[in-house]
């Protein structure tokens, strides 16, 4: 007997291939098939196969933050006093 994360994970398997646009006629009604007799067999829920075929995803955001002020570089930037205005002026 195997234990219900498995066989939620093959039934997850077995509607992939069912669902999937490289699939047979044959090869979708057999992955259906096999996925309804796992999930009676295991008693089951639709429910239950979906939640456990969410993936996680992470997002790259490509944002700065400075870990103890939550302040960003540019606003660390904006805070210091500009140095442009004690250059001096050339005046060829």
């Amino acid at each position: 007997m195997m234990d219900k994360q498995k066989v939620l994970s093959k039934v997850a398997k077995l509607m992939a291939l069912a669902k999937s646009n490289g699939a047979s006629t044959n090869e979708v009604e057999t992955a259906l098939r096999q996925a309804r007799n796992l999930m009676k067999r295991y008693n089951l829920e639709h429910i239950e196969v979906e939640a456990h075929s969410v993936d996680e995803v992470s997002v790259v955001t490509n944002t700065r933050r400075h870990l103890k002020t939550g302040c960003t570089r540019w606003q660390q930037l904006a805070q210091k006093p500009s140095t442009a205005a004690t250059l001096p002026i050339s005046t060829r």
